[in-house]
């Protein structure tokens, strides 16, 4: 009878230890808060149960195609209240045939649910780790859902990274894009949103000095500027007078493109570029009426500041003093 107990009791502390491994992290309500960042976990999510797949979510093929590995296997959920505007980089390493993806709400809730990406990996072909989700952008306050998820059974192991970069400039991103105005700068910007797919030569498109190519972004800003009946053209846009740190050199990198409401820069909206060094300009544009966007990136990283010329659309700074010692209305 001693016997019988121990081992009914055995049994019942692995059945309560089993089951407390997996106390979080089943689904969105109790997901496994991330509390800072950078942020570091491992484990298995073998034992926490299918609950969430690729059809869910309000854009559902983000996190679809080939071997998105997440349908009929287990998944885990951890839980992200971004801390600061800017880009977060998330991993996972140590996983075999496992699948990583990124959640704007729950995967359960299509109203509010939006798939923001995924990678996959097998056990083999890329030995057991996931490629890196990088820069994807985030709001200050809102929850980012990540789940780690398989095609089927469970995944034995994992190592969970994820780290970020805050951005302190308002128009790092598009949507925050603003008019054009004398003077600009990157200082503070990051590639939050804006892939190297963007670039001219991703898209088969050459700047005016192609001694440079404009592959990479690193921490471009967004300008805007409409052309409407009044417009003067053709029209000349200039940077001149750049001044830029030790970051990279001193390159800077500016396109031009059509506003397509998307928020994406490609071939099909396409202007014009320049590359240059202390002066970049793309002269004699005659745009239809619309409105358009103004992209600025600093070659290799080069954090600059610089004066916007154009006598068509550039908006003049206000001149707030009148004769000296006068503030004006």
């Amino acid at each position: 009878m001693t016997h019988y107990l121990k081992i009914v009791s055995v049994i019942a502390i692995f059945f309560c230890l089993s089951n407390t491994a997996f106390s979080q992290g089943n689904t969105c309500a109790d997901a496994i808060p991330i509390s800072a960042l950078p942020y570091d976990d491992s484990g298995s999510i073998c034992g926490t149960g299918n609950d969430y797949s690729v059809d869910e979510g309000a854009n559902p093929s983000a996190c679809s195609g080939q071997n998105a590995y997440l349908g009929g296997g287990e998944d885990m959920v951890f839980a992200l209240t971004a801390p600061y505007n800017g880009c977060l980089t998330v991993d996972l390493d140590d996983a075999d045939d496992a699948g990583l993806h990124i959640f704007a709400g729950c995967p359960d809730d299509p109203t509010t649910a939006n798939c923001l990406g995924f990678d996959v990996t097998s056990s083999t072909a890329f030995g057991g780790v996931v490629n890196a989700i990088v820069n994807f952008q985030v709001n200050q306050g809102d929850t980012y859902y990540i789940v780690i998820s398989t095609d089927n059974g469970c995944v034995n192991g994992f190592s969970l990274n994820m780290d970020g970069v805050e951005s302190t400039l308002l128009n790092d991103y598009c949507e925050n894009a603003i008019p054009l105005t004398g003077s600009g700068t990157n200082y503070g910007a990051t590639n939050c949103g804006e892939p190297d797919s963007f670039t001219p030569d991703a898209n088969g498109q050459s700047c005016i000095w192609q001694l440079n190519s404009w592959l990479t972004n690193e921490n471009g800003v967004w300008y805007t500027f409409t052309v409407d009946g009044s417009t003067p053209q053709p029209i000349t846009l200039e940077i001149e007078n750049v001044v830029c740190d030790d970051t990279g050199g001193s390159l800077m990198q500016m396109g031009i493109w059509s506003d397509n409401g998307e928020c994406t820069l490609g071939s099909d909206n396409f202007i014009n570029c320049d590359i240059g060094i202390t002066t970049v300009g793309i002269p004699n544009m005659t745009l239809p009426l619309g409105d358009y966007y103004v992209f600025v990136d600093g070659s290799a990283g080069a954090n600059c500041e610089w004066e916007f010329v154009s006598e068509e659309i550039v908006n003049p700074e206000p001149d707030c003093t009148g004769p000296a010692g006068f503030i004006g209305n």
